[in-house]
């Protein structure tokens, strides 16, 4: 039987622009007034690893970067795992990769403007 282990890692290094100006939030979460600086942003991949054999699989697409919709500082409360009787893996993760247009957020009407959405996306695999 294996056993299998899921988690985000670090491993795209990428700049971020910073947001130096904007409305407070709920709405300067996604509408920034002035950009600031660029800083360097550690994009993130989501792995599953079989600690029976210690062989990993990256099972996200395209790297997840946290500093979408939240700033950076709240990314990866939905994740799950669960495995078939054939040592499938099935495994549930938050990404913001998922693109979708905002017309009232927190109240706020706003013309359509597209941003990307914190969701949560699934994986199988098998070692």
């Amino acid at each position: 039987m294996d056993t299998f282990i899921g988690a985000y890692r670090g491993d795209y290094v990428s700049p971020w622009q910073t947001c130096f100006a904007g409305p407070p939030p709920p709405e300067g979460r996604i509408n920034c007034t002035y950009l600031g600086p660029y800083i360097h942003n550690t994009r993130l991949d989501y792995f599953v690893r079989d600690i029976t054999t210690n062989m990993t699989n990256t099972v996200s697409t395209r790297p997840i970067n946290s500093r979408y919709h939240f700033g950076g500082t709240f990314i990866g409360d939905y994740t799950d795992m669960s495995a078939d009787s054939t040592s499938a893996f099935h495994a549930f993760w938050t990404d913001t990769n998922n693109v979708q247009t905002v017309v009232w957020w927190y109240g706020l009407e706003f013309t359509p403007t597209m941003i990307h959405q914190q969701d949560v996306v699934t994986g199988s695999g098998s070692f």
